[in-house]
């Protein structure tokens, strides 16, 4: 093999010769020898034109060189069907020793497994040694399942691209009519690539590979790379390197649009800047530049994942289907879906219903009763329903066709619906290849028609459609560099985050073992890295190099780049974004602009007021317990809550138990158990603290059933062995407890959610106060008020329930159980008459004891009409700080 060395000043791809083969490494090469072949023709055609004696010049990648010189009598399977092949060809034994249960299991083993034969066929590997004990065991499940996936694949009369290359069925048939063949800058031959060179010159060919490096820097014995050196001559091209350190990715992108710009007004050939991205696929900004478009990008996409994730929310509970609600209010929150269904308001609302009553499922028969079935949830029932009928891709390919308005608009235009047909077509083919016996075993039981509808996503998630692109905003990855002289180069996310790479493909292999195996490892690539970046700024007039330097993120500088500052002696520099720039980017229009002169804020009133007008109010004033809370804690939260009735609406279904069903959950029960009671009048149990737990778990078992369609089914055994027994045992405990406070007092009555009310005279407006007791319990002495919670405890709702059924806070026992530490509690300071010395608290003439600071707090607010907002340690974590804004103003100032 001849080869030829040229300078980082030449031009290593030109003068593309007719009658020869011409290789590339890099696709994009490839296409810039196409490119600059045809450049020359139209250049000369008024000229001396080709000969026309020697055939057009043949382009290659490299890998499609290396595959057309391995032929086969055999269909050759690519890509999903190689996967469905390798399912197929899998023995009980190996999917036992795999973990294999559905055909998705198998997409990453199956691409070890392809991935680990094709690199043992290109460094000419027959047979392993010397492997540690975990090897041999992975070593020998793919020698096993190597001879069934090739036995499936002959009995099938198909072959597959890595096993079809043998010595017996190398053929250089394709090459025919030609003689010469040129490589294009390849830095490193395989043994297998060695083998073709001298199988083909042995054939009578001649091959040049063309290098654009140093002579020394390559060694010609082994064919690789071996030390990159910069020459005297770079200088002559390389003007200017700027090497820019900068804290942030958005910094990052301001500086990108910066030279950008800079470059647009000075280049009057308006050749641009070509960007290349060391991160490209993962860049957070990756938006704000024009890439290759997707049919993952167009909104089609977004629906078909929505039908797909549709297809997971059936479940069978008690012998009845049922949607699970979680999924499918998270779906149908999507643009794509709501239009897909026609999703009305008004039918949306009254879906929202059933959500706010704390449905988790929902069966068809619930649907119809409550929403009737023209509600869009019933017929997105049956949509599920019917389509988990389809067992094959030509079903889902005609429900998936839609029609043509429909398709033009979520296809961005009709330009895309043919690759769209185009990509259908091509995976229905699968179904005629016969490498597929029908699909019932690949996916689990009763999951074929979601495992078909995944596999048409992922064949159409990389699957390119028109989409035009300004080349100089266009981004790549550094791999996409072309092998020709730049004018400006601009080269990002340059550190040692992402270049050299550190993650290497090391499946099965050490890197001991690698070298051993004469195996190319990653002291080998990462010079190869390290060549491709500094040809990149050696060939280039102008390079900016861009990276992230932050001690948080434990980014910095690529030591490439380093190298590169010592060798042109350039110094990088670190960029800080000023503050005003992010403000000035995020909120262009602030109204903090006057906040010096303390104006526009509060539109010139106090940030500690807000007044109300009386009439707003509804006439009685109903106050309840938890509205006397707030009233002591924050009266503008109160007024928010429970007066203007402001609450954050969130349609949002737990997949667990929510502390508020829970809660519900345990009031249920505890009022369940004590209306038997209650309806037996026989009070024994409660007097003498004794209930059996069996009687207490048929109780809650008759609320679980009927409520299975509001209580979780994920971690179901979870809540029965655990959360539902503590419940029964707090219960006993609760009885146990409450009869040594009972000190052997006869029960007359008891009263289970009772609802109190009491009036309250007030000058400016009526007032009532009404509130819900868990239960009352009347003995022949005194009255006990109980307080079941499994939230946060709280006294003054006690004193609350004591006033308005008995006239005053202390003519009651009172008690808190705390139902998950299974505690007692007693009351004992009257928080809402008396202060915290323990002093009773009247109205200043003295006349009304009764409701004491209650009413006077009650009083004062509306009397006044203004709410004071005193700023604490809980305002930050309350959820109406963002609208009552209370002490932002002074934080602004100190």
């Amino acid at each position: 093999m001849n080869i030829e060395y040229c300078s980082y000043t030449e031009e290593i791809i030109e003068n593309i010769e007719s009658g020869k083969v011409h290789i590339f490494p890099k696709s994009v090469d490839k296409s810039l020898a196409k490119e600059r072949y045809m450049e020359n023709l139209e250049k000369n055609k008024n000229g001396k034109g080709p000969n026309i004696f020697l055939k057009q010049p043949k382009f290659m990648g490299l890998g499609e060189f290396k595959t057309n010189l391995f032929l086969s009598d055999e269909m050759v399977l690519r890509e999903e069907k190689q996967v469905i092949a390798f399912y197929r060809s899998l023995s009980e034994k190996n999917r036992k020793e795999l973990g294999v249960e559905s055909y998705y299991d198998v997409i990453d083993i199956a691409a070890n497994f392809l991935n680990f034969f094709k690199l043992l066929k290109e460094y000419r590997l027959t047979e392993i040694k010397d492997l540690r004990k975990w090897q041999r065991k992975i070593y020998d499940t793919f020698l096993d399942i190597e001879k069934n996936y090739i036995k499936f694949l002959s009995d099938k009369n198909y072959t597959d691209p890595t096993f079809i290359i043998k010595d017996e069925n190398y053929n250089p048939k394709s090459l025919d009519g030609y003689r010469d063949i040129i490589i294009y800058n390849k830095i490193h031959f395989t043994p297998l690539e060695e083998w073709i060179v001298k199988k083909l010159e042995a054939d009578g060919f001649t091959i040049t590979l063309k290098l654009q490096m140093n002579k020394e820097d390559f060694c010609e014995e082994t064919l690789s790379i071996k030390d990159v050196n910069i020459g005297e001559e770079v200088s002559k091209i390389t003007k200017k390197i700027e090497v820019y350190t900068v804290d942030d990715e958005f910094t990052e992108l301001l500086k990108v649009l910066d030279v950008q710009k800079k470059i647009r007004d000075t280049d009057d050939k308006n050749r641009g800047v070509k960007i290349f991205d060391a991160n490209n696929d993962n860049y957070k900004y990756n938006s704000f530049f024009n890439e290759t478009r997707y049919i993952s990008d167009l909104p089609i996409f977004s629906l078909l994942e929505g039908l797909h994730k549709l297809l997971s929310t059936l479940e069978e509970i008690d012998g009845e289907l049922a949607l699970e609600l979680h999924t499918v209010v998270d779906i149908i929150k999507g643009d794509e879906i709501f239009k897909y269904y026609k999703i009305e308001s008004e039918d949306f609302d009254n879906f929202k219903v059933l959500v706010n009553e704390g449905y988790k499922y929902l069966t068809k028969y619930v649907i119809a009763e409550r929403l009737g079935e023209e509600n869009f949830i019933y017929r997105i029932f049956e949509d599920i329903e019917q389509m988990r009928t389809y067992e094959n891709l030509k079903k889902w390919t005609e429900k998936l066709t839609f029609s043509t308005e429909q398709l033009e608009k979520i296809l961005d235009g009709s330009e895309n619906v043919g690759k769209y047909f185009e990509a259908l077509s091509e995976i229905e083919v699968i179904e005629d290849l016969d490498v597929v016996d029908g699909w019932k075993n690949f996916f689990g039981y009763g999951k074929t028609a979601e495992g078909l509808l995944k596999l048409i996503l992922k064949y159409l998630e990389f699957k390119e459609i028109s989409g035009e692109f300004d080349p100089i905003s266009r981004k790549e990855g550094l791999e996409e560099i072309k092998t020709t002289k730049n004018k400006n180069l601009l080269l990002m996310n340059i550190s040692d985050s992402f270049i050299p790479k550190n993650k290497q493909n090391t499946f099965l292999f050490t890197e001991q073992q690698k070298k051993n195996l004469g195996i190319k490892g990653i002291d080998e690539i990462r010079l190869e890295e390290k060549y491709n970046l500094f040809r990149a700024v050696m060939t280039s007039e102008s390079t900016t190099i861009l990276a992230i330097k932050n001690m948080g993120s434990d980014s910095s500088l690529s030591p490439f780049v380093e190298e590169l500052l010592g060798q042109f002696k350039v110094k990088s520099k670190h960029l800080k974004q000023p503050l005003e720039n992010y403000l000035e980017l995020i909120k262009p229009n602030s109204k903090m602009k006057n906040i010096e002169d303390g104006k526009g804020m509060f539109e010139g009133r106090k940030p500690s007021e807000m007044k109300f007008e009386i009439e707003e109010l509804k006439d009685p004033f109903g106050v309840t317990a938890y509205m006397c809370d707030e009233l002591f804690n924050c009266k503008y939260k109160m007024y928010l809550r429970y007066l203007v009735k402001l609450t954050r609406e969130e349609l949002e279904v737990e997949r667990d138990l929510t502390r508020r069903e829970y809660g519900n959950l345990a009031h249920e029960l505890f009022e369940a158990v004590l209306k038997k009671i209650e309806l037996t009048r026989d009070y024994s149990l409660l007097e003498e603290g004794g209930i059996e737990i069996g009687i207490v778990m048929g109780v809650l078992e008759e609320l679980v059933g009927s409520r299975r369609l509001k209580l979780p089914r994920l971690n179901e055994r979870y809540y029965k062995e655990i959360i539902y027994k503590n419940l029964a045992d707090s219960v006993g405990e609760f009885f146990r407890k409450i009869s040594k406070e009972l000190r052997g007092e006869k029960i007359k009555r008891l009263l289970i959610e009772e609802l109190l009310k009491h009036d309250i005279n007030n000058k400016t407006i009526d007032i009532k106060g009404r509130a819900k007791a868990d239960l009352i319990i009347k003995t022949e002495r005194k009255d006990y008020i109980v307080d079941f919670k499994t939230g946060n405890l709280n006294e003054r709702q006690l004193d609350f329930y004591s006033i308005l059924y008995a006239g005053e806070a202390d003519l009651t026992e009172k008690y808190i159980f705390n139902v998950d530490k299974g505690n007692l509690e007693k009351s004992k300071k009257i928080k809402l008459v008396k202060d915290e010395s323990g002093r009773n608290k009247i109205d200043p003439e003295g006349k009304e004891r009764k409701l004491g600071v209650l009413e006077i707090e009650l009083k004062e607010l509306l009397n006044s009409g203004v709410f004071e907002r005193n700023k604490t340690s809980k305002c930050d974590r309350c959820e109406y700080l963002d609208i009552c804004k209370v002490g932002e103003l002074d934080e602004i100032k100190g």
